[in-house]
């Protein structure tokens, strides 16, 4: 097999227009082509040039370009919100050297089950700018459920609205810089020791992830009461497959150990969300 031939766009048209080349494949921080090698690669793509590295925060929204490496992601959302879901989910990912390679659109595109990036977008209502045959915006949600908008198209950048809710965040893993067996996210807002508002997604389910709806809805407009989140998080039904954490049954068990807590954290007695 021959070497894959390498081509380095200026511009999003010109990678765009390189799409129709025989089996090519983006080539962004890396990371991604070394963990699923060269195999039915002939031309590689290089993005580095495309001036899709950049964080913007306007008019209460977040806009952060794909080529932005999660270290300079973490980097600008501290200047903003020191306590973001973004920053605690991205700052456990993977290892320093990883984060200062790993892209947010590389990720996006590979969707690696472990990611720890795709709870966090699904709590924040993040969307996903998309250039090429399929050009648009799409909310994270649809973008994860339909991998055809990849196709002949490429990922240009995210954005999400500002948010200073509270929220927790949770990565399961044997080791510190090891894969995730699932994450959780949790975004949420109390008024007046009332839920307003709450976001509950759960990452490395048998279906990628679970945004716990149903468990949102029974919370929300109801009085903060910590044996009420209890019971009602014991009779939420999780999904999730054995793992090298250990059996179904005990992940499902620390999964719901999490949620409780975080829930308890998010919605703390000393807390007033004003």
């Amino acid at each position: 097999m021959s070497e894959p031939k390498w081509y380095y766009p200026t511009d999003v048209d010109s990678a765009i227009e390189l799409l129709n080349l025989n089996e090519p494949l983006f080539h962004a921080g890396g990371t991604g082509i070394l963990m699923r090698g060269f195999l039915g690669v002939s031309n590689i793509i290089d993005l580095q040039n495309l001036k899709l590295n950049y964080t913007i925060c306007q008019n209460k929204n977040i806009t952060i370009g794909a080529m932005t490496s999660f270290s300079q992601v973490i980097k600008f959302i501290k200047t903003i919100n020191l306590n973001s879901l973004l920053i605690k989910s991205l700052s456990r990912a993977g290892t320093t050297p990883l984060r200062n390679r790993i892209t947010l659109g590389g990720s996006l595109a590979f969707l690696p089950p472990w990611s720890d990036l795709i709870g966090p977008l699904i709590a924040l209502n993040a969307k996903v700018e998309v250039k090429g045959l399929n050009q648009g915006i799409y909310p994270i949600q649809e973008f994860i459920r339909n991998p055809s908008i990849q196709n002949k198209s490429l990922i240009t950048g995210i954005n999400y609205p500002l948010s200073d809710y509270s929220n927790f965040y949770h990565r399961a893993t044997l080791t510190q810089v090891g894969f995730a067996n699932f994450t959780l996210s949790i975004i949420g807002k109390q008024k007046s020791r009332t839920v307003e508002n709450l976001k509950i997604v759960i990452t490395g389910t048998k279906n990628r992830y679970q945004n716990l709806t149903d468990l949102e809805q029974k919370l929300i407009d109801r009085p903060v009461d910590f044996n009420y989140f209890e019971k009602n998080v014991n009779s939420t039904q999780l999904d999730f497959s054995a793992k090298e954490l250990g059996s179904s049954e005990y992940i499902t068990r620390l999964a719901k150990y999490h949620l409780l807590n975080g829930l308890q954290q998010v919605f703390t007695e000393e807390k007033e969300d004003k």
